[in-house]
Protein backbone atom coordinates (compact mmCIF):
# COMPACT_ATOMS: atom_id res chain seq x y z
CA UNK A 1 0.00 0.00 0.00
CA UNK A 2 3.44 2.72 0.62
CA UNK A 3 4.43 1.66 -2.42
CA UNK A 4 1.16 2.68 -4.30
CA UNK A 5 0.87 5.88 -2.52
CA UNK A 6 4.50 7.24 -3.04
CA UNK A 7 4.00 6.05 -7.26
CA UNK A 8 0.14 7.94 -7.00
CA UNK A 9 2.08 10.95 -5.83
CA UNK A 10 5.24 10.71 -7.59
CA UNK A 11 2.73 10.15 -11.30
CA UNK A 12 0.37 13.13 -9.97
CA UNK A 13 3.62 15.84 -9.77
CA UNK A 14 4.72 14.67 -12.92
CA UNK A 15 1.10 15.37 -14.38
CA UNK A 16 1.19 19.07 -12.43
CA UNK A 17 4.33 19.97 -13.45
CA UNK A 18 3.96 18.55 -17.16
CA UNK A 19 0.74 20.88 -17.49
CA UNK A 20 2.44 24.14 -15.61
CA UNK A 21 5.63 23.90 -18.08
CA UNK A 22 2.95 23.92 -21.32
CA UNK A 23 4.23 26.77 -23.74
CA UNK A 24 1.45 29.23 -24.04
CA UNK A 25 0.31 28.17 -27.36
CA UNK A 26 -0.39 24.66 -26.84
CA UNK A 27 -2.94 22.98 -29.44
CA UNK A 28 -3.69 19.13 -30.07
CA UNK A 29 -3.80 17.83 -33.40
CA UNK A 30 -5.65 15.18 -34.77
CA UNK A 31 -7.99 15.52 -38.00
CA UNK A 32 -8.77 12.38 -40.22
CA UNK A 33 -11.81 11.27 -42.96
CA UNK A 34 -12.19 14.42 -44.35
CA UNK A 35 -15.03 14.35 -46.55
CA UNK A 36 -16.07 16.56 -49.35
CA UNK A 37 -20.29 16.93 -48.79
CA UNK A 38 -20.37 18.34 -52.38
CA UNK A 39 -21.31 21.95 -51.02
CA UNK A 40 -17.90 23.30 -49.98
CA UNK A 41 -14.27 22.10 -51.56
CA UNK A 42 -12.81 19.23 -50.19
CA UNK A 43 -10.26 20.41 -46.97
CA UNK A 44 -7.28 18.73 -48.69
CA UNK A 45 -4.38 21.05 -47.52
CA UNK A 46 -2.56 19.83 -44.26
CA UNK A 47 -2.48 22.80 -42.80
CA UNK A 48 -6.04 22.85 -42.82
CA UNK A 49 -6.45 19.44 -41.73
CA UNK A 50 -4.71 20.78 -38.18
CA UNK A 51 -5.96 22.24 -35.40
CA UNK A 52 -5.22 25.83 -36.05
CA UNK A 53 -2.58 27.18 -32.97
CA UNK A 54 -3.80 29.74 -30.68
CA UNK A 55 -3.63 33.39 -32.39
CA UNK A 56 -1.90 35.84 -29.56
CA UNK A 57 -2.18 39.42 -29.73
CA UNK A 58 1.42 41.19 -29.25
CA UNK A 59 0.57 41.18 -25.71
CA UNK A 60 0.65 37.54 -25.19
CA UNK A 61 -2.01 38.09 -22.81
CA UNK A 62 -5.34 38.01 -25.36
CA UNK A 63 -5.95 36.81 -28.74
CA UNK A 64 -8.14 34.51 -31.30
CA UNK A 65 -8.89 30.66 -31.63
CA UNK A 66 -10.54 28.81 -34.42
CA UNK A 67 -11.91 25.88 -35.25
CA UNK A 68 -10.03 24.03 -38.15
CA UNK A 69 -10.86 25.29 -41.74
CA UNK A 70 -12.20 27.96 -40.69
CA UNK A 71 -14.39 30.11 -41.70
CA UNK A 72 -14.75 26.92 -44.33
CA UNK A 73 -16.46 23.85 -42.44
CA UNK A 74 -14.52 21.95 -40.20
CA UNK A 75 -13.42 18.64 -40.74
CA UNK A 76 -14.76 15.13 -39.41
CA UNK A 77 -13.04 13.57 -37.00
CA UNK A 78 -11.32 16.70 -35.21
CA UNK A 79 -9.94 16.34 -31.53
CA UNK A 80 -8.37 19.76 -30.88
CA UNK A 81 -7.63 21.48 -27.72
CA UNK A 82 -6.27 25.04 -27.28
CA UNK A 83 -4.48 26.03 -23.82
CA UNK A 84 -5.45 29.64 -23.00
CA UNK A 85 -3.08 30.75 -20.09
CA UNK A 86 -4.06 34.48 -19.00
CA UNK A 87 -2.36 37.05 -16.79
CA UNK A 88 -1.43 35.41 -12.84
CA UNK A 89 -4.22 36.36 -10.90
CA UNK A 90 -6.70 37.36 -13.20
CA UNK A 91 -9.41 34.79 -14.94
CA UNK A 92 -9.93 34.12 -18.56
CA UNK A 93 -13.01 35.21 -20.70
CA UNK A 94 -13.71 34.17 -24.06
CA UNK A 95 -16.51 35.91 -26.34
CA UNK A 96 -17.76 33.64 -29.69
CA UNK A 97 -17.74 35.72 -32.29
CA UNK A 98 -19.56 33.09 -34.59
CA UNK A 99 -20.52 29.42 -33.32
CA UNK A 100 -22.23 27.07 -35.63
CA UNK A 101 -21.19 23.08 -34.59
CA UNK A 102 -23.47 20.22 -35.58
CA UNK A 103 -25.98 20.20 -32.82
CA UNK A 104 -26.45 15.93 -31.68
CA UNK A 105 -22.42 15.52 -32.17
CA UNK A 106 -19.63 17.97 -32.28
CA UNK A 107 -18.77 20.00 -28.94
CA UNK A 108 -16.73 22.73 -27.94
CA UNK A 109 -16.23 21.96 -24.16
CA UNK A 110 -15.28 24.57 -21.69
CA UNK A 111 -12.54 23.80 -18.59
CA UNK A 112 -11.50 26.07 -16.25
CA UNK A 113 -7.74 24.83 -15.20
CA UNK A 114 -7.55 21.10 -15.79
CA UNK A 115 -9.93 18.66 -18.00
CA UNK A 116 -11.95 17.16 -15.05
CA UNK A 117 -16.17 16.66 -15.23
CA UNK A 118 -16.01 19.34 -11.53
CA UNK A 119 -14.05 21.85 -13.96
CA UNK A 120 -16.03 21.68 -16.76
CA UNK A 121 -17.51 25.42 -17.38
CA UNK A 122 -19.97 24.47 -20.13
CA UNK A 123 -20.53 22.03 -22.91
CA UNK A 124 -21.60 23.72 -26.33
CA UNK A 125 -23.24 22.77 -29.81
CA UNK A 126 -25.50 23.69 -32.03
CA UNK A 127 -25.84 27.50 -32.96
CA UNK A 128 -24.85 30.73 -30.13
CA UNK A 129 -25.54 33.93 -31.30
CA UNK A 130 -22.29 36.38 -31.37
CA UNK A 131 -20.84 37.90 -28.28
CA UNK A 132 -22.05 34.65 -26.23
CA UNK A 133 -19.16 34.79 -23.42
CA UNK A 134 -17.88 32.89 -20.38
CA UNK A 135 -14.96 33.17 -17.93
CA UNK A 136 -13.06 31.23 -15.57
CA UNK A 137 -13.75 31.38 -11.87
CA UNK A 138 -10.71 29.52 -10.17
CA UNK A 139 -7.48 30.05 -12.31
CA UNK A 140 -6.53 31.95 -15.17
CA UNK A 141 -5.99 28.64 -17.51
CA UNK A 142 -9.13 28.28 -19.81
CA UNK A 143 -8.61 24.92 -21.63
CA UNK A 144 -10.98 24.54 -25.10
CA UNK A 145 -11.87 20.92 -25.81
CA UNK A 146 -13.37 20.79 -29.46
CA UNK A 147 -14.34 17.11 -30.95
CA UNK A 148 -16.72 16.69 -34.55
CA UNK A 149 -17.77 13.09 -35.23
CA UNK A 150 -17.48 11.32 -38.56
CA UNK A 151 -20.94 12.48 -40.37
CA UNK A 152 -21.93 16.25 -40.93
CA UNK A 153 -19.48 19.67 -41.19
CA UNK A 154 -20.61 22.83 -40.01
CA UNK A 155 -19.07 26.48 -39.98
CA UNK A 156 -17.37 26.12 -36.73
CA UNK A 157 -16.32 28.85 -34.39
CA UNK A 158 -14.34 31.95 -34.38
CA UNK A 159 -13.45 33.18 -30.51
CA UNK A 160 -11.40 36.33 -28.83
CA UNK A 161 -10.13 35.63 -24.87
CA UNK A 162 -8.57 38.12 -22.54
CA UNK A 163 -7.48 38.23 -19.18
CA UNK A 164 -10.50 39.94 -16.53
Amino acid sequence: MYNFLNISLVITVILAVTVISLPLNVTSQQSKNINDDNDDAALDSDDRKRCPSVDWNGNHKSGSIYSPGYPSKYPNNSNCTYILLGETGKRVKIIFEEFDLEPCCDYLYLYDGIISEASKIKKLSGKHKKGTTFETKLSNILIVKFTSDANFRFKGFKATFDSV
